[in-house]
C-alpha cells in the first residue's frame, strides 16, 4: 500500500474500533465506506479531504506512539484524553471553554442538540443549514434519532428510531438549504429573510431556537453571515442559541475563537481539512454555556454514542445515568493523527501556507477551465473563509451515476481519490480538494529554500495527468452505450 512502517495488527484494529459500520473494512478491498485504507498510502494522490482522507505516515507514528505508551503504563487513560482536548483548545479554544469528544460529526450534531436543551430547555426548532452538504444523517441526528445501522459502541439499532430515553415531541427540526432548486448560491437576503421567518415563528409557537451556521460544506459555501447570527441573538436573546458546524474545519483558529467568544457551540472534525482518520470529531463548548452542560442529563440511550473520557471532568455529571465505557481507544488514536497534522500545519508561516493554497487553487482552476468537458462550480457565499481548498467540478453530463463511475475509475488506473460525488442542483459533482498534509508539505519545501514555482511543479504535473485522465474517461463513457459499473461501491457518505 506504500507504506513501509510497521503494522501492528492490535493497533490497526484499535483504529478501526469506536464508530459505526461507515469505517468498517471491507474484507475484499481493505477499505472503509469512503473507501480508504487504515494504514498510509503515501503512492496515492490524496485530493479527497472533503470526504475523507488516508492516515498519513506521520499521524499513523504519532497513533502508534500514543498506543505504545498507553500499553505499556507510560500513560493512563485519562490523562492521555485530558491531553487530547487540552490540545485541541490550545489551538481552537479560549480562556474557559471546555472541548467534548465524539466519534464524527454527525455524534457531535447530537451533543449539540443536548447542550441547546441544557440551556433553552426541551421545547425548541433546531434549524440545520445545507444538510444535503453536510450528511445525510445530519438531521435525523438533530432530531434525536438514531442516524445509522449501528452505534459507536457496536450495537445495532434503527435508523429514524427515536435514542432511548429522548423525548420527540419538544423538538422541531427545519432544513434551509444553502443553494436553489438549480443549484445556484441562495442571495444573502433570501436566506436571511428565510432564517428570520422561521425563527419568528418558533418564537411566536414559544419554542427557543437552536440556529445552525455552516462554516463550510462539501462544496466549500458557509452562510448564514456573521452579522446576521448577531442581529438575531440580539433579536431573540436568551431564547436563541447559535451552534457552528465547522466541521470540515476550513476555517482558522482566529474564526473558531470568535463565535466561542460570542457564546456559540461549534462541532469540528479532525477528518476533513486535518485529513486524520474518519471518525474523530469535538463539540467546543463555549464559557458563557459551561455551566449550563453541567446541569445537563444525557438520555440513558446516548451511553451507545459516548463514553465518560469523552467528556472533560466538569462536564460529567450529566452521564450519571449512562451505561456507557471508559474510553473509545480508537477515537483517541484517531485524534492523536488528526493532532499531528493539526500542529504541524499551524506551525508553519501564515503567509507561506496562504501563498502555497493560492498557488494550488490557481492550478486546479485553470486545468479545469483547459478542458471542455469540466465545469467548475462556482464559490460564491464563502464569507469570512480563508483561501478556496474545495473545488467541485461536474464532468460531461453530471449524473450521479457517472461522477461515480468516473470516481471509481481514477482509484483504479492511476490511485487518485477525489470528494466523492455530491448533489448541485440536477447535477452530481466531484470535488478536488487540498488537505493539511499537502499544504505543510508544499511550505516546507518553500522554507527549505525552494522557489515556490518549483515547489509546485510536481503537484502542477500531477493535476494535469489527473484531469487529463478525467476528461479521457469521460470520453470514454460517452463513446460506449452501457457505462461499465464501478468496480468498487460508490460508497456514499451516511454522515
Amino acid at each position: 500500500m506504500g507504506f513501509d512502517g510497521p503494522s501492528d495488527s492490535s493497533l490497526i484494529t484499535a483504529l478501526v474500533s469506536g464508530g459505526d459500520e461507515r469505517i468498517v473494512r471491507d474484507p475484499v478491498t481493505g477499505t472503509n465506506r469512503y473507501c480508504t485504507p487504515v494504514l498510509p498510502d503515501a503512492g496515492a494522490v490524496w485530493l479527497s479531504s472533503s470526504t475523507a482522507s488516508a492516515l498519513t505516515p506521520g499521524g499513523y507514528r504519532a497513533a502508534e506512539a500514543a498506543f505504545a505508551a498507553l500499553n505499556g503504563g507510560e500513560r493512563s487513560p485519562a490523562a492521555w484524553f485530558d491531553g487530547l482536548r487540552q490540545r485541541l483548545l490550545r489551538t481552537f479554544g479560549i480562556a474557559g471553554a471546555e472541548a467534548v469528544l465524539c466519534a464524527s460529526g454527525t455524534e457531535a450534531e447530537f451533543l449539540a442538540l443536548h447542550a441547546g436543551r441544557a440551556v433553552l430547555g426541551p421545547y425548541l426548532r433546531n434549524i440545520v443549514i445545507a444538510p444535503k452538504e453536510t450528511g445525510s444523517g445530519v438531521l435525523n441526528a438533530a432530531a434525536g434519532q438514531h442516524f445509522s445501522a449501528t452505534c459507536v459502541r457496536g450495537d445495532p439499532v434503527v435508523k429514524g428510531d427515536m435514542v432511548d430515553g429522548f423525548d420527540s415531541g419538544p423538538a422541531e427540526v427545519c432544513a434551509v438549504s444553502l443553494r436553489d432548486a438549480f443549484g445556484g448560491v441562495r442571495a444573502d437576503g433570501d436566506l436571511d429573510a428565510e432564517l428570520e421567518m422561521l425563527c419568528a415563528e418558533a418564537d411566536a409557537d414559544g419554542r427557543a431556537i437552536l440556529l445552525h451556521a455552516l462554516d463550510s460544506s462539501k462544496t466549500g459555501l458557509n452562510g448564514p453571515r456573521r452579522e446576521t447570527l448577531v442581529r438575531l441573538k440580539a433579536l431573540y436573546a436568551d431564547r436563541l442559541l447559535v451552534v457552528v458546524d465547522a466541521c470540515q474545519l476550513r476555517c482558522t483558529p482566529e474564526t473558531v475563537k470568535g463565535h466561542l467568544a460570542l457564546g456559540h457551540f461549534v462541532m469540528i472534525s479532525g477528518s476533513k481539512f486535518a485529513s486524520g482518520p474518519p471518525f474523530c470529531g469535538a463539540l467546543l463548548v463555549p464559557p458563557a454555556h459551561v455551566a449550563a452542560l453541567r446541569r445537563m442529563r444525557l438520555p440513558h440511550g446516548m451511553g451507545a454514542y459516548t463514553t465518560t473520557q469523552d467528556w472533560p471532568n466538569a462536564l460529567r455529571a450529566g452521564l450519571a445515568r449512562l451505561d456507557c465505557g471508559d474510553y473509545n481507544l480508537g477515537l483517541g488514536l484517531r485524534w492523536e493523527a488528526a493532532l499531528h497534522e493539526i500542529e504541524a500545519f499551524y506551525a508553519l508561516p501564515k503567509g507561506v501556507r496562504h501563498d502555497v493554497t493560492t498557488a494550488f487553487g490557481a492550478a486546479v482552476t485553470a486545468e479545469i477551465t483547459g478542458q471542455s468537458s469540466l465545469r467548475l462550480i462556482s464559490d460564491a457565499r464563502r464569507h469570512d473563509l480563508p483561501e478556496r481548498t474545495i473545488f467541485p467540478v461536474v464532468i460531461g453530463e453530471g449524473t450521479a451515476a457517472r461522477a461515480a463511475v468516473l470516481g471509481a475509475r481514477l482509484r483504479q488506473p492511476m490511485t487518485a481519490y477525489l470528494g466523492q460525488p455530491v448533489e448541485v442542483g440536477a447535477a452530481s459533482a466531484l470535488r478536488v480538494c487540498a488537505g493539511m498534509p499537502l499544504i505543510t508539505q508544499l511550505s516546507v519545501a518553500v522554507l527549505r529554500g525552494e522557489s515556490l514555482h518549483t515547489a509546485l511543479t510536481p503537484m502542477r504535473q500531477g493535476l494535469a495527468q489527473l484531469f487529463a485522465k478525467l476528461a479521457a474517461l469521460d470520453a470514454e463513457l460517452s463513446s460506449s452505450s452501457t457505462a461499465v459499473a464501478p468496480a468498487q461501491p460508490s460508497n456514499r457518505k451516511t454522515g
